[in-house]
């Protein structure tokens, strides 16, 4: 209850992206979530907790998928399950993210990116694009995308001791997973209709519409 409880408060928390000098919600979460799995001793029991835990999640399949991933990492020296633990907990994973995308309008989620770069290196080859077309279908998923991608710059002056904020997007890493169509930058614009800072948003629409004139 106490594990599924974190991964379905993910969105309630305030937005907090990593950065120079913080945390991002979703490690800390997922830190609190390792604390607690890792108490128990037993591997099978620690999976089969952790598995009964995520089964009924509404609203974190995009916290589950974070933490999952996470684990997936070999470079991570806090790995709480071995590796067949590991394919059974990505299979899994892949039932959740699936049901969510049949969904999505039902379901509310923040880290929309984790979910796609999960797919990416997750998902059988034949069923990527596709699945990733259909989580991508609403307009809402698709700005929280963007709003994912967003890239935050800090700098300061000796002159200047609060020191500044600057934010940039990369367009041709979102790309990778938003295809360069027609018919997407129809969709980047009406989406720019209803965002309160439109330059990051027009941004990708230029670097999208020149990718079209040049090919």
């Amino acid at each position: 209850i106490i594990i599924k409880s974190l991964i379905e408060s993910n969105i309630y928390f305030p937005e907090q992206k990593s950065g120079m000098s913080q945390i991002s919600t979703s490690m800390q979460i997922s830190r609190i979530c390792y604390q607690l799995l890792n108490r128990i001793k037993d591997e099978n029991k620690r999976y089969n907790y952790f598995l009964n835990a995520i089964q009924n999640v509404t609203n974190g399949v995009d916290m589950v998928t974070y933490f999952i991933a996470l684990q997936t990492n070999k470079d991570n020296k806090s790995q709480l399950f071995s590796s067949k633990f590991i394919k059974l907990l990505i299979k899994y994973n892949n039932i959740l993210i699936t049901k969510f995308s049949l969904k999505s309008n039902k379901n509310r989620i923040r880290n929309v990116i984790s979910i796609l770069t999960f797919i990416k290196y997750h998902f059988p080859e034949k069923e990527k694009e596709k699945m990733i077309k259909t989580i991508l279908k609403k307009d809402t998923i698709l700005k929280q995308f963007i709003n994912d991608s967003i890239i935050t710059h800090y700098s300061q002056l000796m002159v200047n001791y609060t020191g500044q904020t600057k934010y940039s997007i990369d367009s041709k890493e979102l790309s990778v997973y938003f295809e360069i169509t027609i018919e997407n930058i129809k969709r980047l614009k009406k989406i720019k209709k209803t965002v309160s800072d439109k330059k990051l948003i027009n941004d990708i629409i230029l670097y999208y519409e020149s990718e079209i004139l040049n090919n």
